[in-house]
């Protein structure tokens, strides 16, 4: 009975360690053509224990992530074509501990910015 006690702890602290939370996410980007009337944002990103998952559901053209750490410093960085791109996974294992904030941008004055923790 403790062998099977320790069996499934073991497998629900691999269940939770590995589970994606969302980052909540505020702004507003422009223009886009939303594939989907049900989706409220034109973008969502999950955050795992090892990396940062952004999916995008519309069609808005170029867009750039950026990742900036607690000292406002910049530590990821990339132009995306939503229009040909539906997801991006940006490695985060090895970065220092500490506050960051996704944000979004496309070429106008829209954006869209969360604050996530590693």
């Amino acid at each position: 009975m403790k062998r099977f006690l320790f069996i499934i702890s073991v497998l629900l602290v691999g269940i939770i360690s590995t589970a994606e939370v969302k980052v909540p996410l505020e702004g507003t980007l422009n223009g886009g053509n939303p594939k989907s009337q049900s989706q409220s944002q034109p973008v969502e990103v999950l955050q795992s224990e090892s990396e940062l998952i952004v999916n995008f559901f519309d069609c808005i053209g170029n867009l750039i992530v950026e990742v900036i750490n607690e000292n406002g410093i910049t530590v990821y960085s990339e132009t995306v074509n939503t229009c040909t791109t539906n997801t991006i996974t940006i490695k985060t294992k090895g970065w220092d501990a500490g506050n960051y904030v996704i944000r979004i941008s496309d070429v106008g004055s829209g954006f869209m910015e969360g604050g996530f923790v590693i």
